[in-house]
């Protein structure tokens, strides 16, 4: 979500990996139109969706505190129409979801739900201020959460209640969130505070235990997404997406449980291979689609140039 979605494919592409995009649609504060801003996102769905067989598009509201309930029954009908998903933020800070319940004296979950926008095809980023209605309407409609546990620490917002959602089925997939909520952007270490905040959550070392965090990592998000018929687990029929950990480093040792190890000893650095669609990407730790060198070069030269 977000900006110049059309250079991130391009990107994606280039490298050979896989991406699920969408222009972030920020209704409110624009000094567009409401469907300026929707043919926006429609238009980039309608390029993107399916090409060359890496990327897939959505529309991509914001959040409730953006984007306005009549805006999100267009953005609703528009995604029918172009037969895409939806990406949104929700109930991710206390106050907005307060003065939402406030102005419509409901929350933002049974807002949607009134208005038709909830379906199989919406993924909610953090879903962390919802009550137990609002998960049953979740379930009810088979939405998905991104759950995305380094942002909300670092941004304080709070912790989901994954233990809840997992218990009710709803689809949960693991997510960084982006570079200004997370910096590293690195799902392996990820999984591990995924695990840790929710047992500090319920104060309880049971809670998300580490094979369910590669779950989600992996399988959960396929499904999160509505992929998993192609992607998220290594089976017959499905695209070779594979990635390959060095476990033989000294933290990894003894390795008796590999979801433990992965979950609680990994690191993105201990990637030695990568696979997307059956192409090498990375090899032995090196990327081989393009030099790498090359684009921390240029990517340094455009920060200086920025921040002259």
């Amino acid at each position: 979500m977000y900006f110049f979605m059309e250079e991130v494919a391009k990107a994606a592409v280039e490298i050979g990996i896989r991406g699920v995009l969408s222009e972030g649609l920020v209704e409110l504060f624009s000094s567009k139109s409401s469907e300026e801003v929707l043919k926006r996102g429609a238009s980039f769905a309608e390029r993107y969706h399916g090409w060359k067989g890496l990327i897939w598009a959505a529309l991509g509201p914001h959040a409730e505190y953006s984007c306005s309930l009549e805006f999100l029954e267009r953005v609703r009908e528009e995604a029918d129409r172009l037969g895409v998903g939806i990406h949104m933020h929700l109930a991710e800070i206390k106050p907005p979801v307060e003065e939402f319940v406030k102005k419509h004296g409901k929350t933002p979950v049974q807002a949607l739900d009134e208005i038709g926008f909830l379906k199989r095809d919406v993924i909610i980023a953090h879903g962390i201020y919802l009550s137990d209605e609002d998960l049953n309407i979740l379930k009810r409609r088979d939405v998905a959460i991104a759950y995305n546990p380094v942002s909300n620490m670092k941004l304080a917002s709070g912790a989901a209640r994954i233990n809840e959602m997992l218990g009710l089925g709803i689809r949960v997939g693991l997510g960084t969130d982006g570079p200004g909520s997370n910096n590293t952007l690195d799902m392996i270490q990820d999984m591990k505070i995924a695990s840790l905040l929710q047992k500090l959550r319920y104060m309880d070392p049971r809670s998300l235990p580490a094979r369910s965090a590669v779950r989600m990592a992996t399988r959960g998000g396929a499904e999160a997404l509505g992929l998993d018929d192609l992607i998220g687990s290594i089976e017959a029929g499905k695209r070779a997406d594979i990635v390959v950990i060095d476990t033989k480093k000294v933290r990894y040792q003894p390795i008796r449980d590999p979801y433990t190890a992965l979950t609680y000893c990994g690191s993105g650095s201990d990637v030695r291979d990568v696979i997307v669609d059956g192409r090498i990407v990375v090899r032995d730790g090196i990327l081989q689609t393009a030099d790498l060198e090359e684009i921390l070069k240029r990517f340094s030269d455009v920060v200086a140039d920025l921040f002259q």
